[in-house]
């Protein structure tokens, strides 16, 4: 029986054989790989030190090549100056001006200087200061360099980047030299982010370059002048036979000219409003009409400049401009009603939206507008696309609370709501929406509330779910008036051809 018992185990003591052999050989296996890699890593980071030691020999030669580039400025006093001395490097660009050499070798050793007195930092300062009240200037208008840039325009830029007290100071000496207003624009940024102090001689500087761009504009005209020209450029142009070339070319002179003053007034605008908060030229340029434009047309972009300013002031302009487009028969610009909803308790504000309201065609658009004054992010806005799924996630109590401005706003559109409520009273949905929105609303009202308390109840959805059908139904049915209307005039219109 033993005998017997020992040929049937024949198989499995093999099979237990080949099991450890195979352990033993994947043993060996691993033992081998994980020595190739540790092989691969080391010559990986022997590769690494190499290219380190490759990247700082280049560093090291590109450092011997700019000082020696720098000796080059003046071999003769290589020896007794330091080559990277700000007041060397300053000395330098002084005598640059007057090489008798070619501008690509002129401008290449300013570029040096400059590089060196940015290496030497705020120590630059005192040089820099000589140099700055000296005046000295010169072009370096060599395009592989600068395009189009000057001395003192490369030294500004070198100041702006020390972000520093001194270097401001010394900056705000270039101020009654700058030149165009994007120079303007940068130099009241930068002296701004480092101190308000400077905010007089920016606000002087750039209200007299202003003046003058304002002084040019009624001399040569303003955008309303140059549209006219392109239209006259326009009929030139169509005008195939006996083109008269001087005329085009002196009146796209005139219109360029225009135009860049133009862009000139917009930016100094820009540096004045935006950088510099200029009241008193926010509230003349609303008080003066700037923002007119010809037939019932706009500048907009004045309106949302100001109001940074101007806050709720701003609403009286709006009203006015609005009444303006109104009388010319065109549209209300979108930016005059997005100021009229932020500032919606003022009452020409509200004016403007109920008016807007009322002469709208679609009662969807109504329930748009009402739905829209909700603070909640997961209210719908849209009576088309009614979804109540947001509130089944209901958030942690506490993790989001209402502040003084939502509670502020909230307060606002409540009492906005009462005026469209008494405004439509003869329409039932309309009240119901009203309704909803001032349960909403009531919610965010609450300074220190939790702003997801307010959850819609079954007689909120219902209600909100049967005008959002009642809509759409309404839109189809209109919508296959419409097209039945079409088919209708085209059948006819067929029929009169025969």
């Amino acid at each position: 029986m033993d005998k017997k018992i020992s040929s049937t185990n024949k198989p499995f003591l093999a099979g237990i054989i080949i099991l450890v052999a195979s352990l033993c050989a994947a043993g060996v296996w691993i033992k081998q790989t994980q020595k190739q890699v540790q092989a691969e890593q080391d010559q990986l980071t022997r590769l690494q030190k190499e290219e380190e030691v490759q990247l700082q020999t280049r560093l090291n030669e590109a450092n011997a090549h700019y000082l020696a580039e720098a000796n080059r400025i003046n071999a003769a006093n290589a020896d007794v100056h330091d080559p990277l001395d700000p007041k060397y490097l300053v000395e330098q660009l002084r005598k640059i001006r007057n090489f008798q050499t070619d501008e690509y070798e002129r401008n290449s050793r300013a570029f040096y200087c400059l590089e060196g007195l940015l290496m030497n930092g705020t120590n630059s300062l005192p040089a820099l200061t000589d140099l700055i009240i000296e005046e000295h200037d010169f072009s370096l208008d060599i395009n592989r360099l600068y395009p189009n840039r000057t001395l003192r325009q490369e030294i500004m830029a070198l100041l702006m980047t020390m972000k520093t007290r001194a270097a401001a100071d010394l900056l705000s000496r270039l101020i009654p030299a700058v030149q165009n207003a994007e120079e303007m624009k940068n130099l009241a940024k930068e002296l701004m982010s480092i101190s308000d102090g400077y905010r007089p001689y920016c606000l002087s500087a750039a209200r007299e370059m202003y003046d003058r761009a304002i002084e040019k504009q009624k001399e040569i005209g303003n955008r309303d002048k140059a549209e006219e020209l392109n239209w006259k450029l326009a009929d030139l142009y169509r005008q195939r036979e006996n083109k008269n070339t001087d005329e085009i070319s002196e009146i796209s002179k005139v219109r360029d000219n225009i135009m860049s003053n133009e862009r000139e007034i917009d930016s100094l605008r820009s540096t004045l409003l935006e950088i510099l908060k200029d009241e008193e030229l926010a509230r003349a340029i609303m008080d003066q009409k700037n923002w007119r434009r010809n037939e019932g047309k706009i500048d907009s972009s004045l309106f949302t400049l100001t109001e940074d300013i101007l806050r709720d002031s701003v609403i009286p302009y709006c009203y006015e401009a609005a009444q303006y487009q109104e009388e010319n028969k065109k549209t209300v610009d979108p930016v005059l009603m997005e100021l009229a909803r932020k500032y919606i308790a003022q009452p020409q504000a509200t004016e403007m939206i109920l008016k807007e309201m009322r002469e709208e065609n679609s009662p969807v658009e109504r329930y748009n507008s009402i739905l829209k004054l909700s603070l909640d992010k997961r209210f719908p806005k849209n009576v088309k696309r009614i979804n109540f799924d947001a509130y089944k996630v209901k958030p942690a109590a506490g993790t989001e609370l209402v502040d003084a401005e939502t509670a502020r706003m909230a307060n606002e559109r409540l009492t906005f709501l009462d005026a469209a409520a008494a405004q439509f009273a003869d329409d039932e949905k309309m009240q119901r929406v009203i309704e909803i929105v001032r349960s909403n609303l009531q919610y965010s009202a609450g300074e220190g509330a939790d702003k997801n308390a307010w959850t819609p109840d079954e007689s909120i959805q219902k209600a909100l779910h049967e005008i959002s059908d009642d809509v759409i139904e309404k839109t189809i049915d209109e919508q296959l008036e419409k097209t039945h209307k079409e088919l209708e005039e085209e059948i006819e219109k067929r029929q009169q051809q025969k």
